[in-house]
């Protein structure tokens, strides 16, 4: 399905661009890995497992009629659809018309560079607020990871989250691994953050992590690790390389993230996450098309200059961390 189209008299062109052809998603890893849904409606509603449920354990004669109600379903809620990222850009009526005579797929080719551009600026701001985001208008309305970690100490957060509080809900928390200074980064702290996710020692709860989002400058004291406690031999396709081709810790990856937060490393169960975006039911103001799961809706808008098109890039998006234990930090970390 085209996401746009270009109508100038007879000239009709559509545009289908994808989000690998944007340059520099690669180094997107969060926004790229992240599960993409929509959706219609201005809220995201869902029920979060606080955990502290059991089975039981009984004879086949016993009657079953406890319920086995321990534990807390308790209704999550965030925003969707109050606030967007935009970028608008026009195109020449005058290089339209050059690009006509040579034949529509110059046309396209055209278009397609302007509505790519657009669509970079939009992920890159996505990129970051996926950390930073705050839920106001500067940040697209997204709650980024960073509404996890408000706390000072090491130890579960202490943030309210989708609308619950830890205070009320002790297991709505997470693990955060923090210092009032920047410390160096060790194998004991890795090792420490493992544990910890894993045994379920600080939350309550036993938890996972599939990756490992950070910073270039910490990727770099990463491979310093990796390199003090290993040889370096030579590849055998005869090629010397003192890099390193990937990075992982204990078997799960790590991703070099240029826009993740200065001096911090996300342990990230990924299936606890999703970013959402939302969507209109009726496309009465403009193409609304999704791009491998981010929807981008682009208005050709009204005109002002007589020899120009401009159009407006618009997404509308939403990241949900329906498991919040998924989330463990490690924080001030020196870069």
């Amino acid at each position: 399905m085209p996401i746009f189209s270009y109508n100038e008299g007879a000239l009709a062109v559509e545009i289908s661009p994808k989000l690998e052809d944007i340059n520099g998603i690669s180094l997107m890893p969060l926004l790229s890995r992240t599960l993409k849904l929509s959706k219609p409606s201005k809220s995201i509603n869902w029920n979060a497992d606080l955990g502290g449920q059991a089975a039981t354990g009984e004879l086949v004669t016993a009657s079953g009629t406890t319920d086995s109600t321990a534990g807390a379903i308790v209704p999550a809620k965030l925003s969707i659809g109050i606030s967007r990222f935009r970028h608008t850009f026009s195109v020449s009526t005058v290089n339209m018309a050059e690009a006509a005579a040579i034949g529509e797929g110059e046309v396209a080719n055209q278009l397609a560079l302007a509505g790519k551009n657009a669509m970079r600026v939009i992920t890159r701001s996505l990129a970051a607020v996926l950390y930073t985001g705050t839920g106001n208008a500067a940040s697209g309305g997204v709650v980024g990871l960073g509404a996890l970690h408000s706390t000072v100490a090491s130890a579960k957060s202490t943030s309210v989250y989708a609308g619950i509080a830890p205070d009320d809900h002790p297991n709505w928390s997470n693990y955060v691994n923090t210092a009032g200074t920047n410390r160096a980064l060790t194998t004991d702290l890795m090792f420490k953050m493992s544990e910890e996710i894993l045994s379920g020692a600080t939350v309550g709860s036993t938890q996972n992590y599939t990756a490992i989002y950070t910073t270039p400058s910490i990727c770099t004291k990463y491979k310093g690790l990796f390199a003090a406690s290993s040889d370096l031999n030579a590849q055998p396709n005869g090629l010397a390389d003192v890099g390193y081709s990937g990075l992982s810790f204990e078997g799960r990856p790590i991703y070099l993230d240029p826009y993740a937060p200065a001096n911090t490393m996300y342990f990230i169960d990924d299936s606890a996450l999703a970013m959402y975006s939302f969507v209109e039911n009726a496309n009465a103001y403009g193409n609304e098309k999704p791009m491998d799961g981010i929807v981008f809706k682009i208005t050709q808008l009204a005109r002002i200059n007589p020899d120009a098109v401009q159009f407006a890039v618009v997404a509308k998006n939403q990241l949900v961390v329906k498991n919040r234990p998924g989330v463990a930090v490690l924080g001030a970390i020196v870069q």
